[in-house]
């Protein structure tokens, strides 16, 4: 990708998150598992646990339902200036029991640029809190391959 080009655009119609409109494929993913998500419950106390927190402490869980923050649509519209992946080794971790991005679509993203991929089974959206020592090998991997 040219420095300031936007990423390629999906052929799919665009969907709506506030006032923005997400077109890109990955993005429409992201933000449909963010509607369905909050929209489903009646408030964000009742979501958080089961989505994103599902495998971490009742008491942890309370703290982090309280403390979080919408995303930012904003977020979904930002412009790439290059693509590290492309000359940079990469790495991804799957949490298996995500209820914010489907795990099947992270493997995807994974495989596309040619992560090396370790998947956690059972972990949720929080995975660096419920799984920290995985995550942190995780991490310590990729340093060491890198440095």
């Amino acid at each position: 990708m040219v420095p300031g080009q936007r990423a390629r655009v999906a052929a799919t119609a665009p969907i709506r998150l506030g006032q923005h409109r997400i077109r890109r494929e990955s993005d429409q993913e992201a933000a449909r598992a963010c509607q369905s998500a909050w929209s489903a419950r009646e408030s964000a106390e009742e979501a958080c646990p089961s989505v994103f927190v599902a495998d971490v402490p009742a008491a942890v869980t309370k703290v982090l339902t309280a403390a979080r923050r919408p995303l930012a649509a904003a977020a979904f519209g930002e412009t790439a200036t290059a693509a590290g992946w492309k000359t940079k080794p990469s790495w991804a971790l799957v949490a298996g029991a995500d209820q914010a991005i489907n795990p099947e679509v992270k493997r995807f993203a994974a495989k596309s640029v040619e992560a090396t991929v370790v998947e956690i089974e059972g972990a949720s959206r929080a995975v660096a809190l419920s799984h920290p020592n995985e995550v942190a090998d995780l991490i310590r991997e990729a340093v060491r391959a890198t440095s």
